[in-house]
Protein backbone atom coordinates (compact mmCIF):
# COMPACT_ATOMS: atom_id res chain seq x y z
CA UNK A 1 0.00 0.00 0.00
CA UNK A 2 1.04 3.00 -1.14
CA UNK A 3 1.66 6.43 1.50
CA UNK A 4 0.59 9.20 1.30
CA UNK A 5 2.33 12.79 2.05
CA UNK A 6 1.51 16.60 1.06
CA UNK A 7 3.29 18.45 -0.78
CA UNK A 8 3.87 21.98 0.29
CA UNK A 9 6.16 23.26 -2.16
CA UNK A 10 8.05 23.23 -5.40
CA UNK A 11 11.00 24.11 -7.26
CA UNK A 12 10.94 25.64 -10.26
CA UNK A 13 12.49 25.73 -13.53
CA UNK A 14 10.93 28.58 -14.81
CA UNK A 15 7.86 30.51 -15.28
CA UNK A 16 5.19 29.07 -13.67
CA UNK A 17 2.92 29.42 -16.70
CA UNK A 18 4.62 26.18 -18.40
CA UNK A 19 4.11 22.56 -18.09
CA UNK A 20 6.74 20.93 -17.12
CA UNK A 21 8.92 23.12 -15.23
CA UNK A 22 9.08 21.67 -11.95
CA UNK A 23 12.33 20.20 -11.10
CA UNK A 24 11.28 18.97 -7.67
CA UNK A 25 8.39 18.75 -4.92
CA UNK A 26 8.45 18.63 -0.48
CA UNK A 27 6.73 19.19 2.32
CA UNK A 28 6.78 17.99 5.60
CA UNK A 29 6.77 14.59 7.50
CA UNK A 30 4.12 14.27 10.23
CA UNK A 31 7.00 15.27 12.41
CA UNK A 32 8.00 18.07 11.01
CA UNK A 33 10.86 17.21 9.32
CA UNK A 34 11.07 18.23 5.62
CA UNK A 35 11.40 15.90 2.67
CA UNK A 36 12.11 16.50 -1.16
CA UNK A 37 12.42 14.66 -4.09
CA UNK A 38 13.54 15.43 -7.54
CA UNK A 39 10.67 15.42 -10.57
CA UNK A 40 12.03 12.08 -11.78
CA UNK A 41 11.73 10.39 -8.48
CA UNK A 42 8.80 11.73 -7.41
CA UNK A 43 7.34 10.37 -10.78
CA UNK A 44 8.94 6.86 -10.19
CA UNK A 45 7.57 6.67 -6.84
CA UNK A 46 3.98 7.64 -8.14
CA UNK A 47 4.22 5.03 -11.25
CA UNK A 48 5.02 2.47 -9.23
CA UNK A 49 2.94 2.91 -6.60
CA UNK A 50 5.20 3.45 -3.94
CA UNK A 51 4.00 6.75 -2.82
CA UNK A 52 0.98 9.01 -3.03
CA UNK A 53 1.46 12.87 -3.62
CA UNK A 54 -1.15 15.77 -2.67
CA UNK A 55 -2.12 18.64 -2.14
CA UNK A 56 -4.71 20.83 -0.58
CA UNK A 57 -7.25 23.01 -1.99
CA UNK A 58 -9.25 24.72 0.63
CA UNK A 59 -10.44 21.22 2.88
CA UNK A 60 -10.40 18.93 -0.16
CA UNK A 61 -6.87 16.84 -1.25
CA UNK A 62 -6.17 17.00 -4.67
CA UNK A 63 -4.06 14.05 -6.37
CA UNK A 64 -0.83 14.69 -7.71
CA UNK A 65 -0.22 12.65 -11.02
CA UNK A 66 2.28 11.95 -13.70
CA UNK A 67 0.91 13.51 -16.90
CA UNK A 68 2.64 13.83 -20.62
CA UNK A 69 2.88 16.93 -22.90
CA UNK A 70 4.63 17.05 -26.10
CA UNK A 71 6.25 13.38 -25.49
CA UNK A 72 7.78 14.58 -21.76
CA UNK A 73 6.03 13.14 -18.72
CA UNK A 74 5.74 15.77 -15.71
CA UNK A 75 3.90 16.66 -12.57
CA UNK A 76 0.14 18.36 -12.47
CA UNK A 77 -3.19 17.84 -10.37
CA UNK A 78 -6.09 15.72 -10.98
CA UNK A 79 -8.56 18.43 -12.05
CA UNK A 80 -10.58 20.05 -9.12
CA UNK A 81 -13.14 22.98 -8.79
CA UNK A 82 -10.45 25.76 -9.80
CA UNK A 83 -9.02 26.94 -12.67
CA UNK A 84 -5.52 27.87 -11.39
CA UNK A 85 -2.51 25.01 -11.19
CA UNK A 86 -2.29 23.72 -7.76
CA UNK A 87 0.88 22.81 -7.66
CA UNK A 88 2.62 25.75 -9.62
CA UNK A 89 0.71 27.63 -6.73
CA UNK A 90 2.60 26.68 -4.23
CA UNK A 91 5.34 28.35 -2.91
CA UNK A 92 9.09 27.54 -3.47
CA UNK A 93 10.71 25.28 -1.62
CA UNK A 94 13.43 26.92 0.70
CA UNK A 95 17.04 26.29 -0.36
CA UNK A 96 18.57 23.08 0.19
CA UNK A 97 20.76 22.34 2.67
CA UNK A 98 24.76 22.79 2.48
CA UNK A 99 25.94 21.53 -0.93
CA UNK A 100 23.01 19.99 -2.30
CA UNK A 101 21.43 20.22 -5.76
CA UNK A 102 18.33 19.99 -7.19
CA UNK A 103 18.62 16.77 -7.99
CA UNK A 104 19.73 15.44 -4.74
CA UNK A 105 16.89 13.99 -2.14
CA UNK A 106 16.04 15.10 1.25
CA UNK A 107 14.73 11.80 2.53
CA UNK A 108 13.93 9.68 5.35
CA UNK A 109 15.86 6.20 4.39
CA UNK A 110 13.87 4.10 6.47
CA UNK A 111 11.02 4.64 4.10
CA UNK A 112 11.07 2.92 0.06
Amino acid sequence: MAISLQVGCVRRSGPTERPGNILGIGGRYANGSPWYLPEAEAMERIQKDRWKFYVRVGVKRVKVKVAKHAGRAYLTTDPDATAANNLENLPPCPPLAGNMEASDSVWDRRFP
